[in-house]
């Protein structure tokens, strides 16, 4: 073989032994091998990133409900709303952006629609008082219902009104003074601490509507949220509300009166001491719901020279319901308890007192923004668990003068409860309506009979008149659901006979000092 084609067939041997030596020593790792050379696939590197967009998920509802709170900033340019109705009167509520003036006419549904409709004078609107006023329609015949429209004068032609926006309807009570038949039963839902959530309305309210038919509505306190996540203009947080399509539709047909609580001010108002508690921001804070809710309560029981904000409403001789302003002269929490410690202040205390004397209702219900139980304990003691001191001075005068059909209402603290300060009396604890549930506390002081937590709550009482063969009933039951789009279910009923909340009768126990 000539001698440069073996050299080149040595060459060529020695490349593919060098091949085979280097495919050889390069073998992928077996995977033992890589098993024990990486022990996890989980390290911090793989972790964060997965927990960082399981966070940003399971956020994202916060950020858009308060981007929403933060952006949404209705005109409410046209609103019309109930009131308190009695026997004989009705109040009509009315925002009105622009126009100089409005009317209100109605007439009984018994008169037909082809009849008349009665008118009240022009009455003014001012900008000023953001174009929101109040007419009173009287005198009215009691047990009837009505039909009201409302007319606006105004100089710009876009500011016509909406027929299906500014009209209602409303029933007037029984009167205080007829006892020939008995009354109507008497039907009321109450709750408290309502956010609006966005692409979530209120629907609750076409259900109550619907399916309870309530005389009223008592809304016992953080009606709105002006100061969570953070801080809105208080106007604005009442806009809001009041433009949730079902919550304007409910206000038309039921009055939905309503109490304050500290969310309409500033987080446990009146609490704490410092900078951001001044009576500069109540003041700008109370004014406001002046323009949204005290205009539309009965007219409260004080002096011309008074500042307090409490009310009550009757319903014949089978209800008298006493509202509680429980933010506006209390004393600071953190004081200690002491006779001289006061929640309600001097003139609130002794109006109560003269109500409880003076009424012959049946049932008499009286409404506290914050919890009445000792059993509501926590670190700061904003309800009555607080003011331990007048809480007793008042359940003792209910004592000591033997008034019986005594029912306390609360709401503020995000979970329902039924509590019994007394053998004589119930206290029904109901919240939220829309906003976080909270964990129930229970300090257990007092008897329990109920505690509900990590749901919303709505509570509805129906009162029925005596019969030949029975006393007068008051029925109570609280509803509960999960999710913003339940319908409300059943949790607990609770009925109760004015001679089972009588103090003479009830058997004594210790009270909680």
């Amino acid at each position: 073989m000539d001698s440069t084609l073996r050299q080149r067939y040595q060459v060529a041997d020695k490349l593919k032994k060098d091949k085979d030596d280097t495919s050889s020593a390069y073998a992928p790792p077996s995977a033992s091998t890589y098993v024990k050379t990486h022990k996890s696939g989980w390290n911090w590197s793989t972790i964060m990133p997965r927990l960082f967009l399981l966070a940003c998920l399971g956020l994202s509802p916060i950020f858009v409900w308060a981007f929403h709170r933060y952006t949404y900033n209705p005109e409410l340019r046209r609103a019309v709303a109930l009131g308190a109705i009695d026997h004989q009167s009705a109040r009509i509520w009315v925002r009105a952006l622009g126009a100089s003036a409005f009317r209100v006419r109605y007439r009984t549904d018994a008169a037909g629609e082809g009849s008349n409709w009665s008118s009240t004078q022009w009455e003014p609107l001012s900008e000023v008082l953001e174009y929101t006023t109040t007419m009173v329609l009287s005198p009215l015949v009691s047990k009837q219902m009505y039909s009201f429209e409302v007319d606006l004068r105004s100089e710009d032609a876009s500011a016509s009104a909406s027929a299906s926006l500014l009209n209602g309807t409303f029933t007037t009570f029984p009167s205080l003074t007829d006892t020939t038949t008995p009354p109507p039963p008497f039907s009321m839902s109450f709750g408290s601490c309502m956010a609006v959530v966005p692409y979530f309305p209120l629907t609750l309210f076409d259900w109550i509507r619907d399916n309870l038919h309530p005389h009223v509505f008592l809304h016992l306190g953080d009606f709105i949220y002006s100061d969570f996540p953070f801080r809105i203009p208080f106007s604005q947080a009442y806009r809001q509300v009041m433009d949730d399509p079902a919550v304007s539709s409910f206000m038309r047909h039921v009055p939905l009166l309503a109490s304050y609580d500290d969310h309409e001010i500033k987080n446990d108002w009146g609490s704490v001491a410092g900078e951001n508690y001044t009576h500069a921001l109540f003041e700008e804070a109370v004014k406001q719901y002046d323009l949204y809710s005290t205009i539309r309560n009965p007219v409260p029981r004080l002096s011309a020279e008074s500042t307090t904000r409490f009310f009550n409403f009757s319903y014949s001789n089978l209800v008298d319901v006493f509202v509680l302003d429980t933010r506006g002269h209390r004393s600071l929490t953190f004081l200690p308890d002491s006779p001289s410690k006061s929640l309600m202040g001097s003139e609130q205390k002794h109006a109560l007192k003269q109500w409880l004397s003076s009424s012959k209702a049946a049932f008499k219900l009286i409404a506290s923004s914050v919890v009445w139980s000792a059993n509501a304990h926590k670190r700061i003691n904003d309800g009555w668990a607080g003011y331990l001191h007048e809480r007793n001075e008042i359940l003792d005068f209910v004592e000591e003068h033997d008034i019986e059909g005594v029912v306390l209402l609360s709401g503020d603290v995000h979970w329902a409860a039924v509590f019994q300060p007394r053998p004589w009396t119930y206290e029904l604890e109901v919240s939220p309506l829309r906003t976080f549930p909270l964990p129930a506390r229970d300090a257990g002081l007092e008897p329990t009979h109920l505690l509900h937590d990590k749901a919303f709550h709505l509570g509805h009482i129906k009162v029925e008149p005596a019969t030949a063969s029975s006393s007068p009933k008051l029925t109570y039951t609280l509803f509960y659901w999960r999710f913003f789009w339940e319908n409300p279910s059943p949790l607990y009923t609770l009925t109760l006979t004015p001679e089972q909340l009588r103090p003479s009768t009830a058997t004594k126990a210790t009270r909680v000092k």
